[in-house]
């Protein structure tokens, strides 16, 4: 499988973050470190952990609150707006800076932001693809001069239907993650086989292709397509999707105490005394362990004698056959969990989404009296790169 390797438009961040510098910020924000996608002083992280989005100027800005208040209205009745609560980040309200303490005297108090759920916030080494859905990039209310700037801007979109404006993707070996950026997507042809190439490079972690994702995305992506069936109220024009999934190496071990997703297992060369754990994709909690962070192992202050060292090898390839089953719900299910504990009473295990996928920007959502088929058909589009993806791999 050839991927591409494009010199433009990629970049390799240690997966700490960014390392950009920071422009003047209100106290306790910081920059969305794992945004790929937009104006990076758009996006902040408040420092409860959520997203902060800066509201644009009207009428977009004004338009994006407002579908997001409808939605997450307290007094809601609609059911294709509570249906569709499901597929955004969860709405938080509005925050100014003037709401915190200690502003920076040179940020504008009067900034207002959408305040939004992190969905990555669940995920240790997030992998994140933004794509732009739909068939046209512009609204019915856009200029002459603003339909041919986006046509020629975004010359493939009205036969491919999406296009990638961003990706980061963590790579294993180097502990970094790839990140892509809106040239990347431009750059890629709009037949089927570029398409299949360029997008499987969001799948691919330096090591192997992350196949057992995908069943969990299409999931997802097919209940949003199924919304999308049945809305006739909303058409959608430049609006995202942000597909999450776990890049963390997912290879649990059996060892007691709460196991948490980070990785690999690595047993040192005297076995009968100690047992490392070579950290990527499970992490363990427990105080029979010590962490060492900078060299991310574990070690078990406990005795791990080769017969043991056996059997937990055994029990991992057992769950992650059941985790692979699993995929079809995106998620671990209760059987690996049972496969735990089924092993130790004292095991506790805390199971997670291997994969998300929300709808994001709704600064150009507009009301409608039927089906949005350029959003349709851009998502079924996508679905079908991804199958083809899973198929041929």
């Amino acid at each position: 499988m050839a991927f591409v390797n494009a010199t433009s438009g990629t970049t390799l961040v240690p997966s700490g973050g960014e390392g950009e510098a920071l422009p003047l910020l209100p106290h306790g924000c910081a920059l969305l470190h794992h945004q790929v996608a937009g104006h990076k002083a758009a996006m902040l992280l408040h420092p409860d952990g959520a997203v902060l989005k800066q509201l644009q100027p009207p009428p977009r800005g004004l338009r994006e609150l407002q579908m997001y208040s409808q939605v997450f209205d307290n007094d809601c009745t609609d059911k294709m707006f509570l249906a569709l609560r499901e597929f955004l980040p969860h709405f938080q309200g509005t925050w100014s800076p003037e709401e915190g303490n200690n502003c920076s005297s040179n940020n504008n108090n009067n900034t207002l932001y959408i305040k939004l759920e992190d969905v990555t916030r669940h995920f240790s080494m997030p992998c994140i693809l933004d794509v732009k859905i739909g068939r046209c990039t512009y609204d019915p209310f856009a200029s002459p001069e603003k339909v041919l700037y986006e046509r020629r801007k975004y010359p493939n979109m009205e036969h491919v239907g999406f296009i990638i404006l961003g990706m980061r993707v963590y790579q294993v070996e180097s502990n970094s993650f790839k990140v892509y950026d809106k040239t990347f997507g431009r750059a890629l042809a709009s037949d089927s086989n570029s398409l299949r190439i360029g997008l499987s490079n969001f799948f691919h972690n330096g090591q192997s292709l992350r196949t057992d994702v995908i069943p969990g995305i299409m999931h997802r992506l097919g209940r949003i397509c199924t919304w999308f069936q049945r809305q006739t109220c909303l058409h959608f024009y430049r609006s995202s999707l942000l597909i999450v999934y776990e890049g963390a190496v997912f290879f649990p071990t059996s060892l007691c105490g709460t196991i948490r997703p980070t990785a690999a297992v690595e047993c040192g060369p005297e076995a009968s005394a100690s047992c490392y754990v070579k950290m990527g994709g499970w992490s363990l909690d427990s105080k029979s362990q010590h962490c060492c962070k900078n060299k991310a192992r574990v070690k078990r202050r406990t005795a791990c004698s080769p017969a043991a060292v056996r059997n937990s090898r055994a029990r991992s390839r057992e769950v992650a056959t059941a985790v692979k089953n699993a995929n079809d719900e995106h998620s671990v299910t209760t059987d690996a969990k049972s496969l735990y504990l089924s092993h130790s009473a004292n095991d506790q295990v805390t199971l997670k989404h291997l994969s998300d996928v929300r709808m994001i920007d709704f600064a150009h959502v507009f009301p409608a009296n039927d089906r949005d088929e350029g959003f349709l058909f851009g998502l079924q589009k996508l679905m079908a790169v991804l199958q083809t993806i899973k198929e041929t791999h």
